[in-house]
């Protein structure tokens, strides 16, 4: 997948404004990176299954984790690594 598959509800800048993250709705949530002069992917995270979308992402101080808080009625939080996309 090299691209959203659905409406894209969350989206966050690094401080230095070279990596943007977005997050996407639907049955199979997901999240990419992307490099905001090129728009070229970088990652790709997946949520687990009944997540049901991405309400909130966010990177850390130093840019090396991206968090984000899912849909479903737990309101589960993710935190990945942004270079390897380790959960």
């Amino acid at each position: 997948m090299e691209q959203h598959t659905d409406d894209i509800l969350a989206l966050a800048i690094t401080n230095d404004r070279k990596t943007v993250v977005t997050g996407q709705v639907g049955s199979a949530p997901v999240l990419f990176t992307w490099d905001a002069v090129t728009g070229q992917k970088k990652q790709r995270f997946k949520l687990t299954k009944g997540a049901r979308g991405v309400n909130a992402v966010a990177f850390s101080e130093d840019g090396s984790l991206v968090g984000c808080t899912a849909l479903d009625n737990e309101h589960s939080v993710y935190v990945f690594d942004a270079n390897s996309g380790a959960l």
